[in-house]
Parts: structure tokens; sequence; C-alpha cells
């Protein structure tokens, strides 16, 4: 039989001290990640939100009629086309949705639309979009229709 030797292994308060570092490492970094969840939430939304005001653009210069997009800020959702079609997407409710758009395009308190036209053109607006301490806008330009994420 072979010596056992002295060493082979780690003492209880080695472990311990491993423990104590790992948790203090977790403490710290947990709550970070919870920021950056919400960052990457709120970066999802605004690309559906902008993909949805290219893709109404687009489809206003081919259909060769006025498209609205509409977006619900109690229900968070918003859809393309006609106020009778509105399937659209649905936001994370978490998130809060805000529209300054023309006057005209009001529908109601909690709805209002951007009006795409056929020659590329716009009613104009912003959406902005907020959860917690962070907030993105988009912003759809007047006079070129075109949208870009502040």
């Amino acid at each position: 039989m072979a010596p056992l030797r002295q060493g082979n292994g780690f003492t209880l308060f080695e472990l311990l001290v491993v423990l104590v570092i790992a948790g203090i490492l977790l403490a710290i970094v947990v709550p970070r990640l919870d920021g950056t969840l919400e960052t990457l939430e709120l970066r999802s939304a605004a690309r559906e939100v902008h993909g949805a005001l290219r893709q109404t653009r687009a489809l206003a210069q081919v259909a060769g009629e006025p498209v609205p997009w509409t977006l619900d800020v109690r229900e968070n959702r918003f859809w393309i086309g006609s106020e009778g079609d509105r399937r659209g997407k649905a936001l994370d409710p978490r998130i809060a949705l805000s529209l300054y758009t023309a006057e005209q395009t009001v529908i109601t308190e909690d709805r209002a639309s951007i009006l795409f036209y056929p020659d590329g053109t716009a009613s104009g607006g912003e959406i902005r979009l907020a959860l917690g301490d962070r907030h993105i806008d988009i912003h759809v330009n007047w006079l070129t229709g075109r949208s870009r994420v502040l």
C-alpha cells in the first residue's frame, strides 16, 4: 500500500473562502445583468417598431395610396393598415409607449397614426419606448418618410 500524502485536496476553510468570493461576485454582477436585459428588450422592441415603419412606407409606395401605421399606447400594440386590420404586434406591457404626431392623425387619446404616402413622404412623428430609466426614440421625418432610431 502506498502511504497517503498530506496536501492532496482542499481544506474546509479554503472551500468557504471560494464560496464567499463567488457570492460577492454574484452580488455585484446580477444587478447589472438586470439592466442589460431591460436594454436588450427595449432595443428589440424598437427594432420591431422601426421595421414596421419602414414596411409601411414601402407598402404605401407600392400600393399607390396612403397607408397608416397605428399605435395604441393603452394596449401596447401597433399595426399596419386600416383600423379594421388590428392584428398587428403586441409589445411587452412593461414598455411605456408615447407617440407625438400631427393632430389630424390622432384617433383617440390612446391611439394615433403616422400616415405614409405613395410619394415616400409621411405625416411625421416621434415614438418613444421607455422601460425603467431607459428610453429609445424613433423619429419619422415628414418630408422623406424615413424613420431612424435615436
